[in-house]
């Protein structure tokens, strides 16, 4: 399978900011949506302690829409197609 060879853009401040606030770790995941993590991200979810609370999907229309409908935030950047935030 194919695999980027760089990250999702500023994924590293995101990992960085939600790792910081003990209010998002507790009461909030991450879902990204796109191209699968790099082993690099793996490492960097790893070393946050957020490999739990941080997920990778992909999928058609109608699943991306599933969450637009009941996710609390939504972030874009180039390289990540979507991020959505989700109480626990």
């Amino acid at each position: 399978m194919w695999e980027r060879e760089e990250g999702y853009k500023n994924f590293d401040r995101l990992l960085h900011a939600f790792a910081q606030s003990s209010l998002l770790r507790k009461e909030f995941g991450v879902i990204v949506s796109g191209d699968r993590f790099t082993p690099a991200e793996q490492t960097r979810l790893k070393d946050f302690g957020l490999e739990h609370r941080v997920h990778q999907i992909s999928g058609d229309d109608s699943l991306l829409a599933s969450y637009y409908k009941t996710w609390h935030g939504l972030l874009f950047s180039r390289r990540c197609t979507r991020v959505w935030y989700s109480s626990a």
